[in-house]
């Protein structure tokens, strides 16, 4: 569920016509993220124990939830050029 979430999020604060390296970005940043998790987190386990992974990963969130605490926009763009550009507004048959 958070996924399209988050592709909506960056959908919206991209600028126009840059929203497909900025998904790319994304998409990599998530693949790299599964891929490294579990060697990772094996690795942890091997060292720790179970309970230092969970400690490992308890760390980690709450690193990035002050990240997007901090960095994250409250709100997104209002410029009438960004929903100008955007290809859904354009083929809507709500503005009709």
């Amino acid at each position: 569920m958070i996924v399209p979430i988050i592709m909506a999020y960056i959908g919206d604060l991209t600028p126009p016509g840059q929203e497909g390296s900025y998904m790319g970005l994304y998409n990599m940043a998530m693949f790299l993220g599964i891929a490294a998790g579990p060697i990772l987190g094996g690795v942890i386990v091997d060292h720790g124990g179970t309970r230092s992974a969970f400690i490992t990963l308890a760390g980690l969130m709450g690193i990035a939830f002050f990240i997007i605490l901090l960095f994250l926009p409250a709100h997104r763009p209002t410029s009438k050029t960004h929903i100008a550009h955007s290809p859904l507004k354009k083929s809507s048959r709500l503005d009709h």
